[in-house]
C-alpha cells in the first residue's frame, strides 16, 4: 500500500467476474449476481507522493475482540496515528465520502483542490486529539470512520472525520478517564451488536458467493456430483439461518431502524431458498422466477440500509 493510501486508510476487494447466461437458471444466477448487496466491493485510492501499490483486504472487524483497554469512548483522548508521517482527515462525512471518491479515480487535480478549498486537512502524526464521535457501516468496513477534535499542532481547534483504525488510545495522555458506567455499557452493547451482525453477513456472502460460482460453473444439472448438491443444499441453509440467527440480536437504540431493515431483507432470502432448491430438483421454472421475484424484494429493502446509516 502506497503512502498516500495509508493516508486516508483506503484498502482494495476484487471485482467479482460476470456470467454470461441463457436459461432459467441462469437467468436467476444473473439475477443473484446483480443483488447480491451483501458483499460490497469497494476500491481505495488516494493520490501520490508515492508509487501505488496494492494492498490487502480486511478480513474481519477491526475492532472487534478488543479489551477494555483498547476499547475507546467519545471523550476519550486519542492520538491520530497510521503508521505514516501524515494522516487525511475531512472537515465533514460529506468531505470524507468525497475523499473516498477521488481516491478511488485516482484523481490528484482533485485532491489538491479539496486541500486548497479547505474541505480536508492533514496532520502529523501521533497528533492528540479528543473523540467526538464514531459511525460504522455493516456492508463496508472501509467506509469506517470517526469524528475528533484536534487538540495540537497547526490544526489545533479543527474537527474533522478519519478512518476508524487511525484514532488510537492515547498512552501519553495522564487524564483519568471518567466515562459513567452506563455510557461504557452502551458503547460495548453496540460494539458487540454490530461485530455479530457482519459476522452474519458475512456468512451470508460466503453462501451467496458460492451458489453463484457453482451455478455459472455448472449451469447445467446433469453435471453436478453428489458433492456439489449436497454443498448447494448446506449453503440454501446458510443463508436461512442467517435470518435466524439475526433476529436473536439485541440491536442497540442507535441501529433499531437498520436491523428492522436487515431482519427484513434477510427474511426475504429466507423465504427464497426452499422454492430455490424446489425449483432445481424439478427444473420449474416458474419456481425460479418466484424465487427471483423475493430475491429482488429483499435486495430492495438492504439497499435502504445504507440510507439509514448515513442519513
Amino acid at each position: 500500500m502506497s503512502i498516500l493510501r495509508k493516508l486516508a486508510g483506503f484498502e482494495t476487494k476484487n471485482d467479482k467476474k460476470d456470467a454470461n447466461m441463457g436459461n432459467g437458471i441462469v437467468t436467476f444466477v444473473k439475477t443473484l449476481i446483480i443483488i447480491c448487496v451483501l458483499a460490497v466491493p469497494v476500491y481505495f485510492v488516494v493520490t501520490g507522493r508515492t508509487e501505488i501499490i496494492k494492498s490487502e483486504p480486511k478480513s474481519k472487524s477491526s475492532y472487534s475482540n478488543k479489551t477494555d483497554s483498547e476499547v475507546i469512548y467519545t471523550g476519550d483522548e486519542v492520538i491520530i496515528d497510521n503508521e505514516t508521517e501524515f494522516v487525511l482527515l475531512g472537515r465533514t462525512k460529506d468531505d470524507f465520502a468525497e475523499l473516498q471518491k477521488i481516491s478511488l479515480a485516482q484523481d490528484t487535480f482533485g485532491l489538491a483542490q479539496m486541500m486548497e478549498a479547505g474541505r480536508i486537512f492533514e496532520v502529523k502524526r501521533g497528533t492528540k486529539a479528543k473523540l467526538l464521535d464514531s459511525e460504522t457501516n455493516l456492508f463496508d468496513y472501509n467506509s469506517d470512520k470517526r469524528q475528533v477534535r484536534i487538540l495540537e499542532g497547526l490544526q489545533i481547534g479543527k474537527s474533522g472525520w478519519v478512518n476508524y483504525d487511525f484514532v488510537k488510545n492515547d498512552t501519553r495522555s495522564q487524564i483519568i478517564k471518567t466515562v459513567s458506567k452506563n455510557e461504557k455499557q452502551k458503547n460495548e452493547d453496540e460494539i458487540s451488536y454490530m461485530d455479530e451482525a457482519r459476522s452474519i453477513n458475512n456468512d451470508a456472502s460466503y453462501a451467496y458467493n458460492y451458489l453463484v460460482q457453482i451455478l455459472t460453473d455448472k449451469p447445467r444439472l446433469i453435471y453436478w456430483t453428489e458433492t456439489d448438491r449436497t454443498m448447494v443444499a448446506l449453503n440454501t441453509v446458510a443463508l436461512e439461518q442467517a435470518h435466524d440467527r439475526a433476529i436473536k440480536l439485541n440491536a442497540p437504540e442507535k441501529y433499531f431502524e437498520m436491523h428492522n431493515l436487515f431482519l427484513k431483507g434477510l427474511q426475504k432470502y429466507k423465504q427464497a431458498m426452499p422454492i430455490f432448491r424446489q425449483g432445481l430438483d424439478s427444473s420449474d421454472r416458474k419456481k425460479l422466477s418466484q424465487t427471483t421475484k423475493l430475491m429482488n424484494e429483499g435486495a430492495d429493502t438492504m439497499k435502504q440500509i445504507a440510507d439509514v446509516m448515513y442519513k
